[in-house]
């Protein structure tokens, strides 16, 4: 399989210490690329980008490897995006 160059992208990013945000990757790799390479749903996916927080670690380890990027790194983006929703409007189950 060949893996999409914007992933390259992405990591050079990250390295640069520009990575600010986990939506930022999206704006990079569209999301439908993404869950292919990482076998999940469309359907599914675009639920746990809705909401982060059902992100398995799992399913951030898939994606960290694809991106090239430490799997602590990727998780730390994840659970600022989940406390950032958090703060601007509350969990509901």
């Amino acid at each position: 399989m060949i893996r999409d160059g914007r992933y390259s992208h992405v990591r050079s990013i990250w390295k640069a210490g520009d990575l600010d945000s986990f939506g930022k990757i999206f704006a990079i790799i569209p999301k439908c690329t993404v869950c292919a390479d990482m076998g999940l749903n469309y359907g599914r996916f675009a639920t746990k980008m809705k909401k982060p927080e059902r992100f398995t670690l799992g399913d951030i380890q898939r994606m960290s490897e694809l991106i090239g990027m430490d799997f602590k790194d990727l998780a730390q983006l994840v659970w600022l995006e989940i406390e950032e929703r958090a703060r601007i409007k509350p969990l509901t189950k």
